[in-house]
């Protein structure tokens, strides 16, 4: 397990674990103690570098105008370039981190070209990290629980049958327990954004976005619209019950 995500869980864990309210004390004026609480989870370990500016975008329109004030946000990342960002209401806070982040995935003529075990282990790593913010944030009550899981997704076609049924049952594990835990994830795929959208050839959109939805349990989303509209829908719902087991 990567000592990042250790951390990440841990500091979320310990900051909201008062009955799942953060101490008056953190909270800026007019924040309150229902505001949702979202993790933003970049996977720069399956985004390309030509895609950084998209990534970073995405993020910044998540952290800056979708959300509202009073939510409680984080970021964690499946690279090497940024340290997890604590729990903060604060977005300014936001914005260095993102200015850390660099994607670090291959090229789709690269990936083709990769061992299946570099593959694998870039596949549990996004998986586990995601795993670790779900449980970091399962015991929370009476919040929405937003994850958004920034990513271009993995290409799984060069793994053996058995590594393939593996990770697909890791990645529907992770879904089931945010789907128990009354958390909302959304996948984000990155390189349709903004004013350079991804251009050239790539036949593996489809396997790489099928892979997202098995860790998510949702559909992909892959323009500035849908993100708008599903970050509004999020917050516009009911608290959702937390089922236990």
């Amino acid at each position: 397990m990567k000592q990042a995500s250790i951390s990440f869980a841990v500091v979320l864990a310990v900051t909201l674990s008062v009955a799942g309210v953060v101490p008056a004390l953190a909270q800026p004026v007019g924040a309150t103690a229902d505001g949702p609480v979202v993790a933003v989870v970049v996977d720069d370990a399956h985004v390309r570098f030509v895609d950084t500016v998209q990534m970073r975008r995405v993020i910044r329109d998540v952290v800056d105008r979708l959300l509202p004030d009073g939510s409680l946000m984080s970021l964690a990342s499946t690279g090497r370039w940024s340290t997890p960002l604590d729990p903060t209401f604060e977005k300014g806070k936001v914005d260095g981190k993102v200015n850390q982040l660099m994607g670090l995935g291959p090229t789709p003529a690269d990936a083709s070209q990769l061992p299946s075990t570099d593959i694998a282990r870039r596949a549990q790593l996004t998986s586990q990290t995601l795993a670790d913010v779900v449980s970091s944030m399962a015991s929370i009550s009476n919040r929405r629980k937003v994850i958004v899981l920034v990513s271009s997704g993995a290409v799984l076609n060069t793994l053996t049958a058995n590594e393939r049924r593996e990770l697909q049952a890791t990645f529907a594990a992770v879904a089931a327990s945010a789907s128990r835990a009354g958390i909302t994830l959304l996948a984000v795929d990155p390189r349709d954004f903004g004013d350079r959208p991804f251009s050239g050839p790539d036949t593996t959109v489809g396997e790489r976005h099928a892979a997202l939805r098995a860790l998510t349990g949702t559909p992909v989303i892959a323009d500035q619209p849908a993100l708008d509209a599903a970050i509004r829908q999020v917050l516009s719902q009911a608290e959702p019950r937390t089922t236990r087991r």
